[in-house]
Order: structure tokens, then sequence, then C-alpha cells
């Protein structure tokens, strides 16, 4: 559960491709600065992906994990706050690290704790919770902005962040 909840928590992240054009106008900035506000997740997050996996295997993968959620979770919810673009896009950066850190133990995660027959159910498992994540973030994003505002995209992450990052604490942090 864990493990699928950080899952969730790092690929709903397509929840800011909705709010591109609101972005766009709050900031008063065009499309070749806005990008950066989703792209910069990305590529930090995949750019850092093999060494965040160096990082869990010698720190230790619960470990990563949980400063993985929370590093996402503090980020997400600074990412409100942001007064500027060139802010929005340095917390969106480091979120990407977070996430870094959430894929890249999660999967050794799952791998270390279940056994060989059952590792394929819980590797559908962890896939479906990226594919709700990665499916969910524009509808959800399509309707905060319409209800609310962009900051709003980041705020509804931070209650599922400090959950998954308090069950995180108390499952994994003494296993």
């Amino acid at each position: 559960m864990v493990v699928g909840l950080a899952t969730f928590l790092s690929t709903t992240d397509t929840i800011v491709s909705i709010s591109m054009p609101e972005l766009a106008e709050t900031f008063g900035v065009d499309a070749s600065v806005i990008i950066w506000v989703a792209l910069s997740y990305f590529v930090v997050s995949l750019g850092l992906m093999f060494t965040m996996g160096w990082i869990s295997d010698g720190f230790g993968r619960n470990k990563v994990l949980i400063i993985g959620l929370l590093v996402i979770t503090l980020s997400h919810g600074s990412g409100a706050l942001a007064q500027d673009v060139y802010q929005l896009i340095a917390l969106r950066s480091i979120a990407g690290i977070g996430s870094a850190a959430i894929i890249a133990s999660s999967v050794a995660i799952l791998v270390a704790t279940f056994p060989a027959k059952e590792r394929g159910l819980a590797m559908g498992l962890i896939s479906g919770s990226a594919g709700v994540g990665l499916a969910s973030g524009p509808l959800i994003g399509g309707f905060l902005v319409d209800m609310f505002d962009w900051r709003s995209i980041f705020w509804i992450r931070l209650p599922v962040g400090a959950f998954a990052f308090l069950l995180a604490l108390s499952i994994l942090l003494w296993t």
C-alpha cells in the first residue's frame, strides 16, 4: 500500500499539464518558459533515476522512499506558494528529486518484499497505481483549475503526500 500510494503521488504530476495556460497567464510568460514548469520535474526525475537507485541500494530503500515522499510533499506544498515562475520551476525540480527517489526505491522494495511467485502481482499493482496517477492527473487538475485556481493543483497533493509519508514512517522505517 505504501509503495502504491507513493507511486500514485509521483505519477499524478500530469495534473500540472492541464494548468499550463493559466500558469502562463498568471506569471505573464510565454509557452517557451512555462513548459519548464512541467519539463523540470520530468528531466530531473528521469535524470536522477539511476543515481537514486544506487543511493537506495547503499543507504536503504525504505529510507530513500521515505525521504522521497517528504521531498515531493514539501515541494508540492511550496509550489502552491510560488511567487514567480522561476520559483515554481525550481520547486518542481526539487519535486523531481523526490519522484526519482520514490520510483527508484519502490520497485526495489517490491522485489525484496515479495517472493518470486507473487512478484508479478506486486509489479502489476504498482503499475496500476502509476497508471491511475497518470490518468487521473489531468482530470483532477482540470476540475481544480476550473473550480479554484492553479495553486489548488499543488495543495491537493499535500494531504495525500502527508498520509503516504506517515504511513511509510510507521511501516517502513522499522523494517
